[in-house]
């Protein structure tokens, strides 16, 4: 028993501290900014002209002369 109550103690010591950093954060620029990310990310992603199935034996040959210098 005396194990949980350590370690629940060790979480909720943890938890204060996380709680201590984030305080003073402006959650709502933060939440922006991802959001702008997030689209910049969809946009990038829709826009790529990469293929959707890459040549797998083209990239293993590739890591193999990588590796073997």
């Amino acid at each position: 028993m005396q194990y949980s109550r350590l370690t629940l103690l060790e979480d909720l010591i943890a938890l204060k501290s996380v709680e201590r950093a984030t305080a003073g954060l402006d959650w709502g620029f933060h939440a922006a900014q991802l959001a702008e990310l997030e689209s910049r990310l969809d946009r990038a992603y829709e826009e790529s002209e990469l293929p959707d199935e890459r040549d797998r034996h083209a990239v293993n040959e590739l890591l193999v002369r990588l590796r073997l210098g």
